[in-house]
């Protein structure tokens, strides 16, 4: 099961991404389900445990996704992370390869690891 953090309309939504090209949302599941489904996905995360994870998904096999993937506008999965991300750039072969494209890219891979923030 895939999460999906989307914008339709004037609002951002939650929602389960079916078959990588629709989207059921979240609001469908929790007509469905005793699990109270929050609205961002920081609330979502704390809120779930492993039966009701395992209770949406169940209920989500059941029904099928009603929005296209193209007819919305995909977001950042977690819009204000809790805590600090750490991330690390550049770290393999095919990564270094694939910069070369970039202005000032080159596919040299560097001696030491990208750290960024």
């Amino acid at each position: 099961m895939k999460f999906i953090h989307y914008h339709l309309g004037s609002r951002n939504r939650l929602g389960i991404l079916k078959d990588n090209n629709s989207i059921l949302p979240l609001s469908k599941l929790d007509e469905t389900t005793e699990i109270e489904l929050p609205e961002d996905m920081n609330s979502l995360i704390e809120s779930l445990d492993e039966d009701s994870l395992r209770e949406l998904s169940e209920a989500a096999d059941k029904m099928e996704g009603t929005l296209s993937l193209e007819g919305v506008q995909v977001l950042a999965p977690i819009e204000y992370p809790i805590r600090h991300l750490f991330c690390l750039g550049k770290n393999y072969l095919d990564h270094a390869a694939e910069t070369k494209g970039l202005a000032g890219g080159s596919d040299d891979v560097p001696k030491f690891p990208i750290y960024f923030f």
